[in-house]
């Protein structure tokens, strides 16, 4: 289901969109839910990049207690 939002938008903000729309091909609306949808999964790859970091930091730590 999908609920449309009411936002108000400075001058600048507004023109961005409207360049990177027209750039795009997209309307503004379809150009707001991609870069969101874009966000989105950015902050999940990026919080799984952590855990991974984390893991193998602890995985060379184990390692270097056998050596």
């Amino acid at each position: 289901m999908q609920q449309q939002f009411k936002i108000t938008l400075g001058d600048e903000l507004r023109a961005k969109l409207d360049a990177a729309s027209e750039k795009s091909g997209r309307s503004v609306a379809e150009e707001i839910r991609d870069r969101l949808v874009k966000l989105f999964q950015d902050e999940e790859r990026d919080a799984l990049t952590r855990e991974l970091a984390a893991d193998v930091v602890a995985l060379a730590r184990e390692v270097a207690l056998d050596f």
